[in-house]
């Protein structure tokens, strides 16, 4: 179902943000806030060292960290309230790992594209695994990691949620007003049927894009007037393969069902 527009209370929902991973949506989240909510303290964590740089350099972080950094277990240990997992969902059990040693008993939510993989993951390694609530932004581009992250990649997308029974009164309304003020609407959605959901309008249409690219690679040699052909259809139908294929796999594979 489709949640209306909470009340803006004039206070941040959140005090502390740390968001693991920069690379498109991460970045574009961390963007989205800092403009939307510039009261928020805002750290993040990324494997890459330029694009840790570029997060400080364009002023979408306060902070930076490789993964190892003692500073992230500091902050995590005492001043975040929210974790945002923006990373791979094959690497992000690590990190419940390392909120699981460090007691975190904030809001853990993430913006993967599978649910049914990364829910069984936090149920058996968070020690809060109620703080965990599910969370995927329906929003993207052809453009992969940091240099193509913006600010208003989130305006008008829907942005799915999966709390339960199990979630604290208190949480998603904080979540809902957060992701509200990015400018995109919230879905409430049970984890159980999200995968099925998003195979039809978002995973499908991908594989098929990316179908359509290996067929016409496929009989271009042999026909070299193939791609100067290609009109607005096939370019419509085919954009979002330029997406990343490491990603993309790991997507297929998660929900292969």
């Amino acid at each position: 179902m489709i949640e209306p527009h909470t009340e803006q209370t004039g206070q941040a929902a959140f005090r502390h943000i740390v968001i693991v991973g920069l690379g498109l949506v991460g970045a574009s989240f961390a963007a989205a806030v800092r403009a939307a909510q510039p009261d928020i303290r805002l750290s993040g964590v990324d494997v890459d060292g330029r694009t840790r740089a570029v997060a400080l350099e364009r002023g979408w972080t306060d902070a930076a960290w490789a993964p190892d950094d003692p500073a992230f277990e500091h902050c995590v240990r005492g001043e975040c309230d929210l974790v945002v997992l923006a990373a791979p969902v094959d690497v992000v059990e690590q990190y419940f790992e390392h909120l699981a040693a460090w007691d975190f008993g904030g809001i853990v939510t993430d913006t993967a594209s599978t649910k049914s993989r990364i829910a069984a993951v936090a149920a058996r390694t968070l020690p809060h695994p109620e703080n965990y609530v599910p969370g995927h932004p329906m929003a993207g581009s052809e453009k992969n990691g940091i240099d193509g992250a913006r600010a208003d990649l989130f305006q008008g997308a829907h942005w799915i949620l999966c709390p339960d029974a199990a979630t604290p009164a208190e949480h998603f309304p904080r979540l809902h007003e957060l992701v509200t003020s990015l400018g995109a609407r919230v879905i409430a959605l049970p984890r159980e049927d999200h995968d099925e959901a998003v195979a039809v309008v978002s995973h499908v249409p991908h594989i098929m894009a990316s179908s359509l690219v290996q067929l016409a690679c496929r009989h271009a040699d042999d026909q070299q007037a193939l791609m100067r052909l290609a009109a607005g259809g096939f370019k419509d139908s085919t954009r979002i393969a330029a997406g990343s294929p490491e990603l993309w796999c790991g997507i297929a594979f998660d929900n292969a069902a």
